[in-house]
């Protein structure tokens, strides 16, 4: 799901609609008694191994739906979707566009939070970030003799937005780079990523 393509934006939207077309009519949202969808897994596997199951039928309709007619009318609502909100097909419809993913702060305040970030990834990836929420932090480790670790968290070390390291890290982290971490040893063990020291008697 890289940001630059359309492909993700098509499929994801459109699966999103298949779902729906699937599962609503027999998994209706109350206020009193909302039932979740059948999970993912089990969507697929309906769609590979039972092409004629009951459940692509709107119960609501008078006509008998069929797998290939839910398939076709929910792409067909995906793509009208995304025309109506984005205009015709082109750049933005690029999936970085489309998902708008954004780092939000933890006071849930919208000016604190980063803007949208123009990055790829999905629910369904190896980089599972949708728009709001994701990997908040990754690690690489070499062990060995000499330990050497990798890391990166979406914004900085402090929450004050008046800070350098408040949002330091968004930039390194949306590229999907890490950070060489500081592993020290013993306390008087030198290291060019310590910057300060505060000792407390």
């Amino acid at each position: 799901n890289s940001a630059e393509l359309i492909a993700p934006s098509v499929f994801e939207v459109w699966w999103d609609f298949l779902k729906q077309a699937i599962w609503d009519d027999e998994f209706p949202e109350h206020e009193t008694r909302p039932m979740r969808h059948p999970a993912d897994d089990r969507t697929v596997r309906l769609l590979k191994m039972e092409k004629d199951a009951p459940w692509y039928d709107n119960v609501n309709t008078p006509a008998q739906e069929t797998l290939n007619q839910v398939v076709a009318a929910s792409f067909s609502r995906a793509l009208d979707s995304l025309r109506q909100t984005y205009g015709p097909s082109g750049k933005k419809w690029q999936w970085g566009q489309v998902k708008g993913t954004h780092v939000p702060h933890l006071l849930g305040q919208d000016a604190l939070g980063s803007p949208v970030l123009f990055m790829g990834g999905g629910k369904g990836t190896i980089n599972a970030l949708n728009d709001h929420n994701g990997p908040s932090w990754r690690m690489v480790v070499e062990m060995g003799d000499t330990i050497k670790a990798y890391g990166i968290y979406p914004g900085g070390q402090s929450g004050n937005p008046g800070s350098p390291w408040y949002d330091n890290m968004i930039g390194t982290w949306q590229q999907g780079r890490l950070n060489e971490l500081v592993f020290l040893l013993s306390p008087d063990e030198t290291n060019p990523g310590i910057v300060s020291k505060l000792e407390l008697q």
